[in-house]
């Protein structure tokens, strides 16, 4: 597959950036049971994991990968071109993308919860927040197509919940 995967597997929150033949992947475990901020982000070379605002992992991608993709942005499994599979059993808020990656200081603000700065919305593409308890993209035009996905209240916020054993995801 070519492309950005945020995923857990085994214990595992794993980032990847696959293309040409390949996949480079920054990995962390991860508590289940709690709810955790997790960005992943891509510059030149450089493949980075944060969890809860602090830098967890960094990998070193020495090939270049051609990351265009007619696949698309899928939340709750990993969509390798013939199938759906690395389901997600979990709850999940507040997903955004941006044209370019964040800054460690950028990474942590977004974690803190500290008032968002003009910074943080230059090159912001998508923000499905599920506060409408649906996949509306609230900044742009990219709304998802829901398969199975449940919204439910958590901690005092609209959230999807993803069960793998039934193939619930967002695409």
């Amino acid at each position: 597959w070519s492309g950005y995967s945020l995923n857990a597997y085994q214990g595992q929150m794993r980032f990847g950036v696959g293309g040409n033949g390949g996949v480079k992947v920054a990995t962390a475990a991860i508590t289940t049971g709690d709810w955790h901020h997790v960005v992943g982000t891509r510059t030149g070379a450089a493949i980075k994991l944060y969890i809860d605002g602090s830098l967890v992992d960094t990998q070193t991608d020495t090939m270049t990968r051609n990351v265009s993709t007619h696949l698309p942005l899928t939340f709750g499994s990993i969509n390798n071109g013939t199938e759906y599979n690395g389901l997600l059993d979990a709850m999940v808020d507040d997903v955004r993308v941006w044209s370019r990656a964040l800054s460690d200081s950028e990474v942590s603000t977004l974690h803190t919860g500290t008032i968002v700065t003009p910074s943080l919305t230059d090159d912001l593409v998508g923000v499905w927040n599920f506060d409408s308890a649906d996949a509306t993209d609230s900044v742009g035009s990219n709304d998802g197509t829901v398969t199975g996905v449940d919204f439910i209240s958590d901690s005092g916020r609209t959230v999807a919940s993803f069960d793998a054993s039934a193939g619930e995801k967002i695409h």
